[in-house]
């Protein structure tokens, strides 16, 4: 090639090449390779994961595909996986995992992608899960993550973002309820008892006490993976049912709804 050839072919190029650096604001656009774009090499463009009972995520091999496949309490694949297009998802769990110990796993990325991990994530582990709508950066920003503890959520700070920017967010409950209504049902897991009493500290508190701060807090949901219903926490008001989403093949379309869908 001539030299002044090549010279255009350069800038064009550099014109045309994604800036890493560019999107998911605020998280790290290299968290998903601990601050070194070259960690993970990747030379087909395809990887498998892996998810355990806690929910923390780790890459396993090379595949066809980008396929995570889910672990139960023994270590074992239980047949459920998911694939998806945009790896960074995967890679964003695994290394905000890892550089943690797996004090807090979260990452960014599509939202309908995202909300699918959601889903089987909560579904899969024992592991309350958290996705997040924000008004931050250059406008709307997804982020799921998770704690890996089974009585508690992820925080928007834990995930790199001002909570006051919270949108709306849902956030997952495992265990096995034995009503929607009573002792040791749905709604008193949510901190909501007859009468309009709430329990402290609990979702329904944190409506009731922190909207005013936190206007997030008034688009608050909470998504039961064993009987998949999803509700809208309304502080002294009695949760509402806002849909069931049982067969939803890990479907993240199924959560936009309201202020949850920002698209």
């Amino acid at each position: 090639m001539k030299p002044k050839l090549l010279t255009s072919a350069i800038c064009i190029i550099a014109l045309f090449s994604v800036d890493l650096t560019y999107g998911y604001h605020p998280i790290s656009p290299y968290a998903y390779c601990m601050g070194n774009p070259i960690r993970f090499v990747d030379p087909d463009g395809q990887d498998v994961w892996e998810m355990d009972y806690n929910g923390r995520v780790k890459w396993i091999s090379q595949s066809e595909e980008h396929t995570m496949y889910a672990l139960n309490k023994d270590g074992n694949r239980t047949g459920q996986s998911i694939t998806i297009q945009d790896r960074a998802i995967f890679d964003g769990l695994t290394a905000t995992g890892e550089a943690s110990d797996y004090a807090a796993s979260f990452t960014g990325g599509n939202p309908t992608e995202l909300a699918s991990v959601f889903l089987f994530g909560a579904d899969n582990s024992n592991a309350e899960w958290r996705f997040s709508r924000y008004d931050e950066g250059n406008g709307d920003q997804y982020a799921i993550g998770t704690v890996h503890n089974d009585g508690l959520a992820i925080s928007p700070e834990q995930m790199g973002f001002a909570r006051e920017n919270e949108i709306a967010f849902i956030h997952s409950h495992p265990g096995n309820y034995k009503s929607v209504t009573g002792p040791f049902s749905e709604h008193s897991s949510m901190g909501s008892l007859p009468g309009g009493r709430i329990i402290q500290p609990s979702d329904s508190w944190n409506v009731y006490n922190n909207s005013d701060r936190y206007p997030g807090n008034r688009n608050s949901f909470v998504y039961f993976p064993n009987s998949s219903n999803i509700y809208h926490v309304r502080g002294v008001q009695a949760p509402a049912l806002i849909r069931n989403v049982s067969n939803h093949n890990y479907n993240g379309r199924k959560l936009f709804w309201g202020t949850l869908n920002g698209r």
